[in-house]
């Protein structure tokens, strides 16, 4: 559920709305060729506000408002065997060289990131690949995800992730209420997300557009004169014109009104 919101926020957050709907006009809707699963069973609620892609019928609209998470597979009523594959080892040191940041021979970039999750590196190498510097800092950039996460599989197919699936589905079994009414199954293909594919594929951009890592806590942000200073907990600073808190649940450099 987290990845297909952030997933969302990435292309609206780094392409303009006249580039989402070329991009979406421009490139053919194509199935993703692979053997499909048995439907996975989803549990709605209103507690949760998402949107999907244009293009959507009214009902899929309505139920796009909605948010969604797996709780159980169903039997697949004759739809096609299922892909299932088990994830690949995680990335290594061995295996991907990344750009180390000196924070005192660089002390400036355009762009730094608290965060090399998910959102974080995805973030990270689309801004680079525009020309930008970046920064990302993490304690352990090549720190494993703990989280699962899963997406619907034409949203990957258009960021060019589809090979980063570890299980898809060919539909989705929703709950919109408790009564036995409620039960819907919406016909778009859902799948698990390959993390240590994922991870490596995302790492693998950073490394080719050139964004730099840097190991360490981030503790607080201080912004003057047009950048934002970010400390580490060791103290040692960098800063940017522009500073992305993808921390997650920690949450180390947002602030909320009380």
């Amino acid at each position: 559920q987290a990845l297909v919101v952030i997933t969302m926020m990435l292309r609206r957050s780094v392409t303009s709305p006249a580039a989402q709907v070329a991009s979406r006009t421009s490139q053919p809707q194509t199935a993703l060729q692979l053997p499909l699963p048995p439907a996975a069973s989803v549990c709605s609620s209103t507690a949760g506000v998402t949107s999907g892609p244009q293009g959507h019928t009214k009902q899929q609209k309505q139920h796009a408002h909605r948010s969604l998470t797996i709780v159980a597979s169903v039997p697949s009523r004759g739809l096609a065997p299922y892909y299932s594959r088990e994830p690949g080892p995680w990335p290594t040191d061995s295996e991907i060289q990344l750009l180390g940041h000196d924070p005192i021979a660089a002390p400036l970039v355009d762009l730094v990131v608290a965060g090399a999750g998910p959102a974080g590196v995805a973030v990270a190498e689309r801004v680079a690949a525009a020309g930008f510097r970046v920064c990302v800092v993490d304690p352990n950039p090549l720190g494993k995800w703990p989280n699962n996460y899963g997406v619907w599989v034409d949203e990957f197919q258009a960021m060019g992730l589809e090979d980063c699936l570890q299980v898809v589905w060919p539909k989705a079994k929703v709950w919109l209420t408790s009564g036995s009414d409620g039960e819907k199954f919406l016909k778009r293909p859902f799948g698990r997300v390959d993390r240590p594919a994922l991870k490596r594929k995302l790492l693998n951009k950073c490394v080719n557009n050139g964004v730099t890592f840097l190991s360490g806590a981030v503790d607080s942000v201080s912004h003057a004169n047009g950048q934002s200073a970010v400390k580490l907990t060791d103290g040692r600073v960098i800063s940017g014109s522009l500073v992305l808190d993808a921390t997650g649940h920690a949450r180390k450099l947002v602030q909320f009104d009380q």
